[in-house]
């Protein structure tokens, strides 16, 4: 796969890419970036500029890197910065002249942070009282303070102090890199037959964590290529409560559809979910794991297949256990789980290890530990009471309350709202759950006592 950018050698007219003018020629990108100086008239001729997205190294032929002003004598050369987003400055490209004009093929990017002068950063202090407080002299500063694109001329040590000094640089610099990343996973979806609504993709970024949006960009453009393994690993950042809706919109149709051709994604993600990767880490179950709790739930698969099985991995029954209740809001397939779930300690385990880490009251790195205070996931267990389906509420009350509560005893302590919605819930029309509701109700204020 390679990414296709336009740019337009302008030399004076009469001359070509082996005259004697080529040292005067000057270099007009696609973003409208001119370099060098030249003579009142020109011809054009424009150049497909191919870039690997995998490596972003080829070979540049000698002739036409003599069009761009430099001599490469057989050997790779480093291609000038103005011919393709800032991202790739400085890499090796592979260069092909054209025949015909050609048009940029790669979605534009929905940035989410405006370029901004290292100035505009720094509040009410000079370059006087930066230079004083961060170490960093003066005549560096000058001639980063007014340059919006300061970012990409500064060296990693004055970076550092200069962040030190100014919460508001760390934080531009984080979104920054977020852009540049962003980036990057759009071209390479792009390059891989993926494409996007940049619109959907722009209103992802505002309402979602940036990082897990390109993880999410990035796990489908692996998936679509047949890298199962990599894409598992790369839809565990959809874990949490944060991350959670990424995964959901990247599945959505409609007007909020982030793929133009969402058929095709939902037809991988199929492949996907039928060829169980070759577990070897953490991350990979999780992945696949959401991916195949998402399918059953949007309704394109169905839980039967990991829920038969004799031996699964415990956080694959419970995927597929949570996403058949969600999406067929089944008391009865409630009392089934529930009582699997007491008959298998392991899957007491991931109840546990599933709640504690959604809400990350506990670190998805860290052994899961026989006592926490769970306030995230009090809350989280409020709202959802409130707000989900009636057999989900009911599988809180009789499957993960329960065990929720000889982890943290006063869990009802920590929100009241949980106090609330339990005692809503005791005024629930089906009796089961109204039972239910009573009966952890109950337990919570004696071990409160």
């Amino acid at each position: 796969m390679q990414l296709l950018f336009l740019c337009s050698t302008v030399w004076p007219s009469g001359a070509d890419s082996r005259g004697s003018d080529r040292r005067t020629s000057r270099q007009r990108c696609a973003g409208g970036h001119v370099i060098g100086s030249g003579g009142p008239e020109y011809a054009v001729q424009d150049i497909e500029v191919r870039i690997n997205p995998q490596t972003a190294i080829g070979s540049l032929k000698p002739k036409v890197a003599e069009v761009f002003g430099f001599a490469t004598n057989g050997r790779r050369g480093t291609f000038p910065p103005c011919v393709f987003p800032s991202v790739y400055a400085g890499n090796r490209v592979t260069v092909k002249k054209g025949l015909t004009p050609v048009r940029s093929e790669g979605p534009a990017h929905p940035t989410t942070t405006g370029a901004a002068p290292l100035a505009s950063l720094m509040g009410d202090l000079r370059a006087v009282d930066v230079s004083s407080l961060s170490g960093v002299s003066q005549s560096t500063l000058s001639r980063l303070w007014d340059n919006p694109r300061w970012i990409e001329r500064v060296e990693g040590a004055t970076l550092s102090k200069l962040m030190a000094i100014s919460p508001t640089t760390g934080n531009y610099v984080r979104r920054w890199g977020e852009d540049q990343r962003l980036q990057v996973a759009m071209q390479t979806a792009h390059a891989a037959g993926i494409r996007l609504r940049q619109g959907a993709v722009a209103h992802l970024v505002r309402s979602a964590p940036v990082s897990a949006v390109i993880g999410a960009l990035s796990a489908v453009t692996e998936m679509m290529q047949g890298r199962h393994d990599n894409a598992s690993r790369m839809y565990s950042v959809c874990w949490g409560q944060k991350n959670n809706g990424v995964m959901d919109a990247i599945l959505s149709g409609g007007s909020a559809a982030v793929f133009e051709d969402l058929d095709t994604i939902l037809t991988a993600a199929e492949v996907f979910a039928v060829t169980t990767p070759g577990f070897t880490d953490l991350n990979q179950i999780v992945g696949y794991g959401i991916v195949l709790h998402k399918l059953i739930t949007h309704g394109v698969t169905q839980p039967r297949r990991i829920l038969d099985e004799q031996n699964p991995l415990t956080f694959l029954t419970r995927s597929s256990a949570i996403a058949r209740i969600l999406s067929e809001n089944d008391l009865s397939f409630v009392e089934w789980y529930r009582n699997r779930v007491s008959a298998h300690r392991d899957l007491m385990f991931m109840e546990l290890w599933s709640h504690t880490t959604y809400a990350n009251d506990v670190p998805i790195w860290r052994r899961l530990p026989k006592t926490a205070t769970l306030i995230s996931t009090a809350a989280m267990t409020a709202t959802d009471i409130q707000t989900r389906n009636d057999a989900y509420v009911y599988y809180l009350l009789v499957v993960a309350l329960p065990l929720l509560v000889r982890m943290d005893p006063r869990l009802a302590r920590h929100r009241p709202s949980l106090t609330s919605a339990l005692t809503a819930a005791e005024e629930h029309a089906d009796g089961r759950i109204r039972t239910a509701a009573h009966n952890i109700r109950v337990s919570l204020d004696l071990k409160l006592q």
